[in-house]
């Protein structure tokens, strides 16, 4: 690492040790920010086009240039087995982007954000909600999509998905897990559970997807997520491209879920449930996800 280098990474860490509302990072590539990958200019990758929109009303539109007033932002901590503590202070948002940072450190907060117990955690971390809900209706399907850079690092698991209370009543649709060691591949499935606590998962099938060989991975270059969701099926694309399809028969409690009305969730956990025989001393100390809008159209 050149001395131009180390140096610009010192302040920024100094910086972000101190500040909770101001984001520290510019984008500067190919500077290592992190230590971890290089945040790159939101101008790399796919971009969706103009006429993909053009039979579609646009009902929510975030580009993370003015604050988080749309979204519920969580202060606690964690399912799954996870290891990090959810914290503000990990949430930054610059030039219209917005980071969310995990991070190695010691502190102590509630167990879950709607716990008064307090632990002790080993990482943080960020997560936000919209506070807007969304559903398609009879024959007015929805997409949901998100353009994003993928973090690097053992052991990190950003999504991107919907939910709502009581869970799973409501159901849960993931329409992209990622492991941040497997920065070529993510995975797509769905939840539902027909009582409060109860998941019924039968014949839920995970959907994994992998790159093509000479792809640039989901780390060094941004792609725009996307799920279009009917009465009938929920279809996954990845930059415009269909790459898996949920639908009854072959996948049950699909049409169970086309009454509901989801919450947008964004979030980096660190650990948990979705890693099999994780080694936590390999834990990447830090990690960023970069997220450069969120959109939902209707028919």
């Amino acid at each position: 690492m050149s001395k131009y280098i180390l140096l610009v990474f010192l302040l920024l860490l100094g910086i972000l040790s101190c500040s909770e509302t101001a984001i520290p990072v510019k984008k500067v590539s190919p500077i290592d920010i992190i230590g971890v990958q290089n945040v790159i200019p939101a101008n790399s990758g796919y971009e969706i086009k103009t006429n993909e929109n053009k039979d579609w009303k646009l009902i929510f539109d975030e580009n993370f240039d003015q604050d988080l007033s749309n979204w519920n932002v969580l202060y606690g901590g964690s399912y799954n087995n996870e290891l990090q503590l959810y914290n503000p202070k990990n949430l930054y948002l610059t030039e219209g982007l917005l980071y969310i940072y995990a991070k190695k450190e010691k502190v102590k907060g509630p167990v879950l954000s709607e716990s008064k117990d307090t632990r002790s955690f080993d990482y943080t971390s960020g997560r936000i909600e919209s506070k807007s809900t969304f559903g398609p209706q009879k024959n007015k399907p929805i997409r949901i999509m998100a353009r994003m850079q993928l973090p690097l690092g053992y052991g990190i698991w950003p999504a991107f998905w919907t939910f709502n209370a009581p869970y799973p009543t409501q159901g849960e649709i993931d329409i992209v897990e990622y492991r941040g060691n497997e920065p070529n591949k993510f995975q797509s499935v769905y939840h539902y559970g027909d009582k409060t606590g109860l998941l019924t998962n039968d014949e839920i099938n995970n959907f994994y997807y992998q790159l093509p060989a000479g792809k640039p991975d989901f780390s060094t270059d941004f792609y725009v997520y996307e799920l279009v969701w009917d009465q009938a099926y929920l279809t996954i694309k990845l930059n415009g491209q269909t790459v898996c399809s949920f639908f009854e028969p072959n996948h049950k409690y699909v049409n169970q879920l086309f009454d509901k009305k989801h919450r947008l969730i964004l979030n980096m956990a660190v650990g948990g449930g979705f890693f099999r025989d994780l080694d936590e001393s390999k834990i990447a100390p830090n990690a960023a996800m970069v997220v450069d809008w969120v959109k939902v159209y209707s028919k």
